[in-house]
């Protein structure tokens, strides 16, 4: 199962996600939020993955296009607060990984 709750704070959109993020309820991402990015054209996304327990290689890809989006959008993408397992499987995506949300507010300039 996995759980999304969303934050707009001063330009930056939080997406908290907790449970599990797979091919089983990946859809709840791809048919709420990246629609939400492209609409809206958000520059500035960050994944909060302190309570998400797996990540399977669909939620990997999910990760992956939300970052297509920001780069289309000219916008910037982060992780946060990210467990050691998930980090290793997410190495590949390529999207910097910062220890908190308070970081990422200031790494934005927010």
């Amino acid at each position: 199962m996995l759980k999304i709750d969303l934050k707009f704070d001063n330009g930056i959109l939080f997406v908290r996600l907790s449970g599990s993020l797979s091919q089983k309820n990946s859809q709840k991402i791809n048919n709420y939020i990246l629609p939400l990015l492209n609409k809206y054209n958000i520059k500035f996304l960050v994944y909060n993955l302190r309570a998400l327990k797996n990540i399977d290689l669909k939620g990997r890809d999910i990760l992956l296009h939300s970052k297509y989006i920001m780069k289309k959008n000219k916008g910037k993408i982060l992780l946060c607060q990210v467990n050691k397992k998930l980090e290793s499987f997410l190495k590949g995506v390529k999207i910097p990984i910062i220890k908190n949300e308070r970081e990422a507010k200031a790494l934005i300039g927010a």
